[in-house]
């Protein structure tokens, strides 16, 4: 009996770390920010020269990495309540001048982050803080400043600083993009729009205006009795993050509230970029590759789509944390590196990728067949993702019931049922021996039944209008459902080979990476009710004793 429980006990083991479908490992994003104790990490910034050494901001401190990412040391704290540090920059000429936007100023270190001085603090409490900077390649001394109350630029590194005239003077700046093949023209995402400079920033022109007409639903059909998120209704087209094509100088895009826009005439008109495979339209960083390939992060994971940009993609394996914050390419060692809350992950994007997980599995491989065969004692994902639906009722088939019961309202009867009081004998003078004497008669009542049909309803009703936007709700859901499932549940795979073909020596991480395991699996059993877990003791107990 001991015996028998003891082998249950390790099945069980290898079943919660074995191994099953996994996505190569270009599509894997590597933790590589396992030494820094901060959990709130807003930037990321890699040394175009020696992309060995890297620089992280979080809500209180700068860390730095000199050997790309495997160790790193605080640099810097601020002191003060202002503390969060939103942009770092480096010198394109001199990697040892370092530039830090904070909540409380710019600040620069010229010896590699060891010493800092302050170099704006602006007028006021808006001006202090800096939301986004660029550098000029060519001329490393003109460098553009984006606070919360307007642009500032500088031709002398910080000692003199200018404000442009005009409207951009005095805007929110959410981010500023310096075209790669000609740095005369400057693009500035503001608040109110995108604005464009093809004079190093003597003037700017409005190129892209920030909307709030709706473009996803009709309102107006929208039945009193659904409620409904509003960000699927309203475009909020507020300019979160400019990217440069790195091949054609008239080709920007812009990401927003509301997905990508792409303009392909520098600016003169904008296109919508599908939204379809995107979960969270809020696109905080983008980046565009040398192939035209575009990555978007939100704070629900990093997403990328290729042309002719028919469907995005989440790029989840690896990230512990989808709420990524920013992004940046290492051009050197084709990588890319994302900041996100909980750390710094590294994506190698040198060979492109179908990301199909199946499709890319060597399954001539014998050792994949052993791996698999151990694997078979829990849910394939489509055996989930089938479960997610049904548990969410968001299944096709509640759509059809609902347009046949459409259908058959026009078959039914309206009844109306009616009744009233004959008052003319009610009260009257007695016709018998008494002529004088007033009597009250019987109670005369009238009723009647009435059946009604609308045949025409056999062909259109007006619950069909209602039926359609509730359908589009609901195929949204069920695109959002079966999205977030399919990412935990090859998450979980991706963590469970790290486990056992590579265990953490440290006892801490080991532990986190543990706990992390039971998140991802109480994550597919929020999803589909508990069903996940269940089915796997069920499986296993019936493999036993087969």
């Amino acid at each position: 009996m001991r015996k028998g429980a003891l082998f249950l006990g390790c099945l069980l083991v290898l079943v919660y770390v074995g191994l099953g479908y996994c996505a190569p490992s270009k599509e894997i994003w590597k933790d590589i920010g396992s030494g820094i104790d901060e959990i709130d990490l807003r930037t990321v910034c890699v040394d175009p020269n020696n992309p060995d050494i890297i620089y992280a901001g979080s809500t209180k401190s700068i860390f730095k990495s000199q050997d790309g990412g495997k160790a790193w040391q605080k640099v810097h704290l601020i002191r003060g309540t202002l503390t969060a540090v939103n942009v770092i920059a480096i010198d394109p000429k001199n990697q040892d001048v370092i530039y830090a936007g904070t909540q409380n100023g710019l600040y620069k270190s010229s010896n590699g982050g060891v010493a800092w001085n302050k170099l704006f603090g602006g007028i006021g409490t808006q001006e202090k803080e800096i939301r986004h900077m660029a550098i000029e390649t060519k001329d490393a001394g003109r460098i553009y400043l984006g606070t919360t109350n307007g642009l500032f630029v500088t031709n002398d590194t910080g000692k003199m600083w200018n404000k442009p005239p005009g409207e951009i003077s005095n805007r929110v700046i959410n981010f500023i993009a310096i075209n790669p093949l000609d740095s005369n023209i400057v693009y500035v995402a503001a608040q109110t729009g995108l604005f464009k400079s093809t004079d190093r920033g003597l003037t700017w022109d409005r190129i892209f205006i920030t909307s709030d007409q709706s473009e996803a639903l009709d309102t107006e059909e929208i039945p009193e009795d659904i409620t409904i998120d509003e960000s699927l209704t309203t475009s909020n087209k507020i300019p979160n993050c400019v990217a440069c094509d790195t091949q054609d100088t008239d080709v920007i895009y812009i990401g927003t509230n509301s997905g990508v826009f792409v303009s392909y005439d520098a600016g003169a008109a904008f296109n919508k970029i599908t939204n379809t495979g995107l979960t969270n339209r809020k696109i905080v960083s983008l980046l565009c590759l040398n192939d035209g390939a575009l990555y978007a992060a939100t704070n629900n994971g990093i997403f990328r789509i290729s042309r002719p940009y028919n469907r995005w993609e989440e790029i989840y394996m690896g990230l512990s944390s989808k709420d990524a914050r920013f992004l940046v390419y290492d051009q050197k060692n084709n990588f890319i590196l994302a900041a996100a809350k909980k750390g710094i992950y590294q994506l190698s994007v040198d060979i492109s990728s179908d990301g199909n997980l199946a499709n890319n599995l060597r399954e001539e491989d014998p050792d994949t067949q052993k791996i698999l065969a151990k694997f078979k004692s829990e849910p394939t994902i489509q055996e989930v993702q089938q479960t997610a639906i049904r548990y969410a009722e968001v299944h096709n088939e509640k759509i059809d019931e609902w347009r046949k019961s459409a259908k058959k309202k026009a078959l039914l009867p309206t009844l109306s049922v009616g009744t009233g009081r004959d008052l003319t004998d009610y009260y009257h003078w007695d016709s018998g021996p008494n002529p004088d004497v007033l009597q009250r008669g019987k109670d005369a009542i009238d009723w009647s039944v009435a059946a009604s049909w609308n045949l025409g309803e056999l062909i259109w009703n007006d619950d069909q209008a209602s039926i359609d936007v509730r359908s589009k709700l609901m195929v949204q859901l069920r695109d959002d459902i079966l999205n977030e499932i399919t990412r935990l549940y090859f998450e979980r795979r991706r963590l469970q080979i790290e486990l056992l073909t590579n265990p953490p020596k440290n006892t801490q991480l080991k532990l986190e990476k543990e706990l992390r395991l039971q998140e991802l699996t109480a994550g597919i059993d929020a999803l589909t009710g508990g069903w996940f877990s269940n089915q796997i003791q069920i499986r296993l107990k019936n493999f036993l004793f087969s």
